[in-house]
């Protein structure tokens, strides 16, 4: 398992109204990438919509990303979605933009793909049939790469036609292969046709993750009966986005999780997402929220699905040889019996000794980054240990 974040431009409430609200959602968001990458995660998902007051101000992803490449090291930049639609972004442009992408991230870019998220957003593009861009995206998906492949491309198509030869530039970074690329299943049957086409799966996650195991077995089943995949390499991966709540204070970690606008982004989610389905009783903007219960669960198991709500120090550490909680940290609304495996003295990951969290640290290292991409045999490890709850962790060499 690799951790990322997402930054979507949400600014809820009056704030959205507000120019220097806007302005500061959006360098603080900004930030949250940075400390990303010097904190070793291993992505940032950059969310691309239009006209969807409150939910999302990030229009110009491509822009961000560009300030990004410069201000990063190793962290994996992607797009969260990129709208294949030929209305709203001509191919022949998306090829162009994500391959200039490849070649200022120095292959850390991700392509992640989509059709929009419904319809308020695709009719400021006159796109007033919604179930017309699943089709788009089926042409579009299959002819991007063979503009980074070709040097002569042409293409009479349904939706889209490059009526004679043109070489398509740049090429993508060290002028062969091509970033990852994703799709964004907000629809079960998505799973499955990532799965086939031998892509990654962009998914959001608002009701309780074991839901979700029906749909990672069909990506699952799908990638592994995949004979050609849509690009190069096969991208084995599934990329869920969940709420956490993570502070140096649990009771303040789990006060964040009660409070009542702690549902507003869902609301949003179902007014603007009319292409997804969407969990029966479920309030929609401008209905106010569902309050949690007044206990709330912090582990994502919840019954509400979705939120994490703990300490650092609270994540259950695993066995590395069970792959099994040693020790959990269960809330009180959902107590278990702690194992009977006590917690080990040394790093379950690492198996370095645990010092103590008073004593110096042994300082980190940023790791070079080998190999560009995960394609077969290049994917960067984090050489430091993620797993341990312990800050005086030591790297491995």
């Amino acid at each position: 398992m690799e951790f990322g974040v997402f930054i979507n431009g949400y600014l809820p409430g009056q704030a959205a109204h507000d120019p220097a609200c806007e302005h500061e959602m959006l360098t603080r968001e900004i930030s949250y990438a940075i400390e990303a990458d010097k904190h070793n995660w291993k992505y940032v998902w950059v969310g691309e919509h239009h006209a969807l007051t409150e939910y999302s101000h990030m229009s110009a992803p491509e822009v961000v990303m560009g300030y990004l490449a410069h201000a990063t090291e190793r962290i994996h930049i992607g797009t969260g979605i990129m709208n294949l639609s030929p209305r709203v972004n001509h191919p022949v442009r998306s090829a162009e933009r994500v391959a200039m992408l490849d070649h200022l991230l120095e292959g850390r870019f991700e392509w992640g793909t989509g059709r929009g998220a419904g319809s308020h957003e695709i009719a400021s593009f006159n796109i007033l049939d919604k179930n017309s861009t699943k089709p788009e995206w089926n042409e579009v998906i299959r002819e991007i790469p063979r503009m980074w492949e070709e040097k002569d491309y042409m293409f009479e198509g349904e939706h889209f036609t490059v009526p004679y030869p043109h070489n398509i530039l740049p090429k993508p970074y060290r002028g062969q292969g091509h970033p990852p690329i994703w799709v964004g299943c907000g629809n079960p049957a998505t799973f499955t046709q990532a799965g086939e086409l031998g892509i990654g799966a962009i998914a959001f996650n608002f009701e309780p993750i074991y839901n979700l195991k029906g749909r990672i077995a069909a990506y699952k089943e799908g990638i592994a009966n995949c004979t050609e995949p849509l690009g190069q390499f096969k991208n084995d991966n599934v990329m869920m986005t969940n709420a956490v709540i993570c502070l140096s204070d649990r009771k303040k970690a789990r006060e964040v999780a009660l409070r009542r606008g702690r549902g507003y982004l869902y609301s949003l989610v179902c007014n603007y997402h009319d292409t997804i389905p969407h969990q029966d009783g479920v309030p929609v903007w401008p209905e106010p929220p569902t309050p949690l219960p007044t206990r709330a669960c912090s582990t994502t198991s919840s019954s509400r699905g979705g939120c994490c709500a703990a300490s650092p120090t609270r994540w259950p550490s695993r066995s590395p040889s069970t792959g099994r909680s040693a020790a959990t940290s269960w809330c009180s609304a959902c107590r278990r019996t702690r194992s009977s495996t006590t917690r080990s003295s040394r790093c379950s990951r690492c198996s370095e000794p645990r010092s103590s969290r008073s004593s110096t640290r042994t300082p980190f290292t940023r790791p070079p980054v080998t190999g560009r991409r995960h394609g077969p045999g290049t994917r960067p490890s984090t050489s430091r240990c993620r797993t341990s709850p312990w800050r005086s962790c030591r790297p491995t060499p």
